[in-house]
């Protein structure tokens, strides 16, 4: 069975194959993730049965390190290391106001903490952004 024909399958609700098949076709579609914080990040999303993103594509010319496509919403992890200038501040801002202009799709900031330790309340956060983009 072709790659499209596997994808039909998981996608349909009522085939009885589709239930043994949607979680192999999430796992690989999954881009890879290139830091703890990413890793956390999906951990978070997981435990709390959110829905999947893709991680680090590029939207707009810059890659970002989530997208939910289907709820048209950017998810950018900023840790302290990478993020503790005044030039990256302003980078990022310009960042997210030119993947607003070209696609619509807002972006959506979570630090270390909201990732690695207020997990619960990121994910009611979320999950209510979510909610709201469908």
């Amino acid at each position: 069975m072709g790659s499209v024909a596997l994808h039909d399958v998981g996608e349909r609700r009522t085939h009885r194959g589709g239930s043994l098949i949607r979680p192999l076709l999430e796992t690989s579609q999954r881009e890879p993730t290139r830091s703890e914080l990413e890793d956390a990040f999906l951990s978070l999303i997981r435990r709390h049965n959110l829905p999947i993103p893709r991680i680090n594509i590029h939207v707009a010319g810059y890659r970002v390190d989530a997208v939910f496509p289907d709820h048209r919403l950017v998810i950018e992890l900023d840790g302290w290391a990478t993020h503790k200038t005044r030039q990256a501040f302003a980078r990022d801002r310009r960042q997210d106001a030119d993947i607003l202009a070209a696609t619509g799709m807002p972006t959506v900031r979570l630090v270390y903490e909201d990732t690695a330790a207020r997990h619960d309340a990121t994910a009611r956060r979320l999950a209510a952004i979510l909610g709201s983009r469908t």
